[in-house]
């Protein structure tokens, strides 16, 4: 194995220590390190800088086939042609959890941008593991093929998995995690033949338009997005439900609290005038638009 500078373009280690091919090499989050997994059944942990063998981690009965660090750089996770899974802790160089749950090779091994969950990929299913106590929290299923690839993704503090298979079939599924289990949802997958989608929520979604809500709604979104137009005629109304109040007689009691603004009755007319006058525009180009389809 080489460590090669890409800027000079110059090799500067030769790493030797392996006595099978190299499968998978994986570089630490901080650059420093980087681990081999090979044929020989170990992995090998490697300084950047040096290129000294820092740590052999030993245990797998076959041949490993992936490796990958956690986003601390702290742990360390492999797999192997038998299906078998290793978390190691690199600070103490000992194996923390074992899981032969796969009987086939893992083919990826990725962490949660967290670090507290771990994806496994292996032939047609995927299968996700609580980092700590090592337990199998869900098995994502149905596949027509091997999954060859597995990502995580998180949005808004929503945790998602995309995943990649060898028929050009990708998903994507969305994660919420329990104390002892995970609930898994497909969100949407896209084959040769389309866009399918199951469970994809779209209620009052912003800027969605007209077009992507039919194809969504064909392929089993659900819930209704929020109309343009729809908001503009409440906020037209609102703004006429003030002037009405501010031009009414002042007739202020308990329950029914004055309106006060700084802005004057007239310069809140014209701005009504104005509003009402896009609302009819929008709703022209909405009705034209809805022809066309």
């Amino acid at each position: 194995m080489r460590i090669w500078d890409t800027e000079k373009g110059v090799c500067n280690h030769i790493l030797s220590g392996h006595s099978g091919d190299i499968n998978n090499v994986a570089c630490s989050p901080g650059g420093d390190q980087v681990a081999s997994a090979s044929d020989d059944n170990t992995v090998r942990v490697w300084d950047v800088r040096t290129g000294e063998c820092l740590n052999i981690m030993i245990g797998h009965e076959d041949a490993v086939s992936f490796v990958t660090y956690s986003p601390s750089g702290k742990q360390m996770a492999s797999g192997s042609r038998n299906g078998s899974l290793r978390v190691w802790d690199l600070e103490e160089r000992t194996c923390l959890w074992i899981s032969s749950d796969h009987s086939k090779e893992i083919l990826k091994i990725a962490y949660s941008s967290r670090g507290d969950l771990i994806a496994t990929a292996s032939n047609n299913l995927v299968l996700l593991w609580d980092v700590t106590s090592g337990q199998c929290q869900a098995a994502i299923q149905g596949f027509q093929g091997d999954v060859e690839d597995i990502e995580w993704i998180e949005v808004s503090d929503n945790n998602y998995v995309a995943t990649g298979c060898w028929d050009g079939t990708v998903g994507m599924w969305k994660v919420e995690s329990y104390e002892d289990h995970c609930h898994v949802y497909l969100q949407w997958m896209a084959t040769n033949g389309g866009l399918n989608v199951r469970g994809t929520a779209i209620q009052d979604a912003q800027g969605l338009s007209h077009l992507n809500k039919q194809l969504l709604k064909q392929r089993g979104a659900v819930g209704e997005p929020t109309h343009r137009l729809r908001e503009a005629s409440e906020k037209v109304a609102v703004m006429a439900s003030v002037i009405s109040k501010l031009k009414s007689p002042s007739d202020k009691t308990e329950e029914t609290p004055a309106v006060t603004t700084g802005l004057s009755v007239e310069l809140l007319e014209q701005w009504l005038e104005q509003a009402r006058l896009c609302e009819k525009l929008v709703a022209a180009t909405f009705q034209s638009f809805d022809k066309t389809m």
